[in-house]
């Protein structure tokens, strides 16, 4: 027979009749509380009671004491005076339990349990909550512009596609939260101010769950568009449980050296980000370097030394190439690298002549973007003409920017020239029925060529 026993903690923080319930039903089942958690409690077998129990609060304690508060000790000599002995204390939370059917209760006044509660969560859940909540609303509001400003690339990555749903469900998780408390917190007071009995909680954590359960999906989605994200998505997951672990463990070794609390927050705080901050760091390094973000990775045929450095040959398959357009017995690198989700395709083709040749002559790099959904067609080819701006420094323009030309040598619907400076590049965004082309001439096309590019791209 196991002699423990862990258990989901599906209650709120400040929810003390739920708390209280659930101790006394596992008493009856022959489990005592042993250890508590944010998640899941630990109980340890007993034979079972009929026992009760009292949760209270002290406002001034802190998890990083290393031992209980003056406030603390005075309550469990009281309690103990009364027949409740104490249990466990967690954070500002004391729990005690008693034998006796006819104790008498611990809290007496429903406004003063209220405002204890309302001092106790204040630290201990409601600004942590609210800081928590600032942080991932900035996150959110950045991916969304970003997809604004750049909805190819959102629309095309799997990973900066699903995250937008991931930090939405997790400000909804934390709007959720608040709301619920604040709620709570105003009709209780009425009710125990008018009525003098105490507003119990209504537990809705499904909702949150829902939300968080959400937020593990669309994060999944986002990583698991390759063997390479898969394996940092799971990196970040070990990374995650190491250091709600790790800093569980790390406070218990703090309160055993006996130090003051504002030393055991500032270790703890020190430890966890730095700790966080290299997970972040070596992962984000390790996936760059790596092109792990990407869904298609070119492989290398060959390589070459130049100006002391190994650049490799790549032969990967064009829609266009050179080759199409002129005559030419120059050596070439061909690279092609792709993306794609739902909701869009971007494959990005090089053609580049090796480091090596005598002379640089052709060169062509073009990016095919396939809007499987025609609602978003307008979206992406204005993102496209957005991501150049004219800039000003000094009173100067800097011009960068695309103007329309006619359409007619490349049979698209429109077509738009790159000017840059005070010159205007071989640099076209073509926009056919169904995708948008942006390809760039490392030299004088002539008409001729421009059909040939057309007819080819145009049925891709």
């Amino acid at each position: 027979m196991k002699e423990y026993k862990r258990s989901f903690a599906n209650f709120a923080f400040y929810d003390t009749i739920a708390i209280t319930q659930k101790l006394e039903h596992m008493a009856m089942e022959g489990w005592m509380l042993k250890e508590t958690g944010n998640f899941f409690w630990t109980y340890q077998k007993i034979p079972p009671q009929h026992l009760h129990f009292a949760v209270t609060y002290c406002a001034n304690a802190s998890e990083f004491d290393s031992s209980p508060t003056d406030a603390q000790l005075t309550k469990e000599e009281f309690c103990a005076f009364d027949g409740w002995h104490l249990l466990t204390r967690w954070h500002t939370m004391q729990i005690f339990y008693t034998e006796n059917e006819h104790a008498i209760p611990i809290e007496t006044d429903p406004v003063t349990q209220i405002e204890t509660i309302h001092k106790a969560v204040g630290r201990k859940i409601l600004l942590p909550q609210c800081f928590a909540l600032f942080i991932w609303c900035c996150l959110l509001l950045f991916k969304i512009w970003n997809l604004w400003t750049n909805p190819a690339e959102v629309l095309s990555s799997s990973y900066d596609l699903y995250i937008i749903p991931v930090f939405l469900f997790i400000v909804l998780t934390f709007a959720h939260e608040l709301i619920s408390y604040f709620f709570w917190h105003h009709k209780a007071y009425q009710i125990a101010q008018n009525e003098g009995t105490f507003y119990p909680v209504k537990n809705r954590s499904w909702i949150s769950y829902t939300f968080l359960i959400l937020a593990l999906i669309f994060l999944l989605l986002s990583y698991c568009n390759s063997p390479y994200q898969f394996i940092l998505f799971t990196s970040w997951i070990l990374i995650a449980v190491s250091i709600i672990l790790g800093s569980k463990r790390l406070i218990l070794l703090l309160k055993k050296r006996k130090l003051s609390r504002r030393t055991n927050q500032i270790i703890y705080v020190l430890c966890v980000w730095f700790v966080m901050f290299l997970g972040i760091v070596g992962l984000s390094a390790l996936a760059i370097h790596q092109n792990w973000f990407t869904s298609s990775h070119s492989i290398p045929v060959d390589s070459y030394e130049f100006d002391g450095r190994t650049r490799n040959i790549y032969d990967d398959t064009l829609p266009l190439n050179i080759e199409d357009l002129v005559e030419t017995d120059t050596h070439y690198s061909k690279q092609a690298e792709y993306q794609e989700t739902f909701l869009l395709s971007c494959a990005q083709f090089s053609q580049r002549p090796l480091l090596t040749e005598t002379v640089q002559t052709y060169r062509l790099d073009y990016t095919i973007y396939d809007i499987k959904q025609p609602i978003l067609y307008p979206l992406v080819k204005d993102g496209l003409l957005r991501a150049r701006q004219d800039e000003v420094q000094d009173d100067m323009i800097l011009t960068d920017h695309y103007e329309p030309i006619d359409p007619s040598a490349w049979n698209a619907n429109e077509v738009y020239q790159l000017h840059w400076s005070d010159s205007v590049l071989n640099t076209y965004l073509i926009c056919f029925d169904h995708h948008i082309v942006e390809i760039q001439f490392f030299w004088q096309p002539t008409t001729e060529q421009i059909q040939t590019a057309a007819s080819i791209l145009a049925n891709e």
